[in-house]
């Protein structure tokens, strides 16, 4: 009996160690799980405050002073990273720094989705994506800072207008266009939306075509007289006076430039038409250019950062069929020619006494060209990589009718001091049916 009692002793005592060991084991647990979630939870909480100290609630200063020395592709980077930067990268009243255009590349195949941009500044390209309701969308060229964008609607023959920033994403509507051919000539009197008038060139290039965005229709003017002469408008440009000036290629029975004309909207609205001529033999009889054998020849109207407005002249050497199209280096279809850039005659046009000036020199300017889209010039001491009084061209170059697309390598620089043309820029696809490639200059512009 008294061993018994001994061992129950022993056994409670034992027990007694273990649950009091129990006890102990699982106050300490319940410790360290407090301890792990109240460091994890710390830890939590100080990311969270250093995230956001370090991005979401950066100094207002500082944010302005790194956009403001940020090009505006710098600033799409920023406007990824987050819903709060893309609110302030996208901010116009933070000024970015003067803007290299863009080159905009063809759009292959013809339906695309996006649209391609070369930076001269980076020498990438960017691709934007359109918004699904912009699927299926044509470029037809641009005008300051806005692309010009179409939609054809074959079972009713009609076409969508509007404009476009793919920067802001801002999109202005314009009147639709019914049985009429794809618009490629075109020009904006302004960027703001809210003072702009829109200008196109409609039916075989005979008429022109302007409304306001938000406009219900066009006003359709005919500017070309065909019992006169006959020619086509090719170029458009607004001048900082308010002057829509027309250049007329392939036309005769007229030179120079033409008396200014009045073409009224409704309401008050007014703007003033000149007409400039360009028919190459009369520039030839007048002594004003030269004639180069087997040389064909384009112009563009721009307006200088002097505020004169300029005729520039694009001198190409027709190399028939031995230009490159590397799709076909071997075999080339007949008919296949290809243009090679020259030299270009820059002349200021003088409204006033309807005559040109040749101009010798461009000082510090650079001028951008291209066949489609509007060209334009910028002050060479704005960009420290670049030098001045030389030209930026980007042009179709090859061209068959038999061929869904070729090889271009006019997209290069002609210097006017030494007449020496570069080609830096990679070879571009160019198809048949649809815009070539047109200068951009990228802003944040939404109305």
């Amino acid at each position: 009996m008294g061993n018994w009692n001994m061992l129950s002793n022993r056994i409670d005592q034992t027990l007694f160690l273990v649950l009091d060991k129990l006890v102990d084991y699982l106050y300490n647990l319940v410790d360290y799980v407090s301890l792990i979630r109240c460091v994890f939870f710390k830890k939590l909480q100080y990311k969270k405050q250093k995230y956001s100290s370090s991005w979401q609630e950066a100094p207002e200063d500082v944010i302005e002073m790194i956009l403001k020395h940020t090009n505006l592709s710098g600033r799409v980077r920023f406007s990824s990273l987050c819903k709060f930067w893309r609110c302030v990268s996208m901010r116009r009243d933070i000024h970015a720094p003067p803007q290299l255009p863009w080159l905009v590349h063809p759009q292959v195949p013809a339906f695309p989705s996006y649209l391609s941009f070369s930076s001269l500044s980076e020498g990438k390209i960017f691709k934007f994506r359109f918004p699904r309701t912009n699927y299926g969308t044509l470029f037809c060229g641009s005008s300051k800072g806005w692309l010009f964008m179409s939609k054809m609607y074959g079972w009713l023959s009609s076409e969508q207008l509007f404009l476009l920033n793919p920067i802001s994403g801002a999109r202005h509507q314009l009147p639709y266009l019914v049985n009429c051919s794809t618009v490629e000539v075109l020009a904006l009197s302004s960027n703001d939306i809210s003072e702009c008038i829109v200008a196109i060139v409609l039916n075989d290039d005979k008429e022109l075509g302007l409304c306001r965005p938000g406009d219900k229709s066009w006003s359709v003017f005919q500017v070309l007289d065909e019992t006169n002469y006959v020619g086509d408008i090719t170029r458009l440009l607004f001048s900082s006076s308010g002057t829509l000036f027309a250049l007329v290629e392939y036309c005769s029975g007229a030179n120079g430039v033409g008396a200014v004309q009045t073409l009224k909207l409704g309401g008050d609205i007014e703007v003033k038409l000149q007409l400039v001529y360009f028919e190459q033999n009369w520039w030839i009889n007048n002594g004003l250019i030269d004639v180069f054998p087997g040389v064909a020849c384009h112009a563009y109207l721009l307006e200088s950062t002097n505020n004169e407005v300029l005729l520039i002249h694009h001198f190409y050497e027709d190399m028939g069929g031995e230009g490159n199209n590397e799709e076909n280096e071997d075999n080339k279809p007949d008919g296949f020619v290809y243009f090679r850039t020259k030299c270009f005659g820059i002349y200021k046009i003088d409204a006033d006494n309807c005559n040109f000036l040749k101009v010798q020199t461009l000082g510090d300017q650079i001028l951008f060209v291209a066949n489609y889209g509007s060209s334009l010039a910028l002050p060479a001491s704005d960009f420290k990589e670049l030098q001045g009084n030389c030209i930026y061209f980007a042009t179709i170059g090859g061209f068959s009718p038999h061929l869904e697309s070729c090889i271009s390598r006019e997209i290069g620089i002609f210097y006017l001091d030494s007449g020496r043309v570069e080609r830096p820029f990679p070879s571009m696809m160019i198809p048949r049916d649809g815009c070539g490639p047109s200068w951009f200059t990228p802003s944040l512009l939404d109305r």
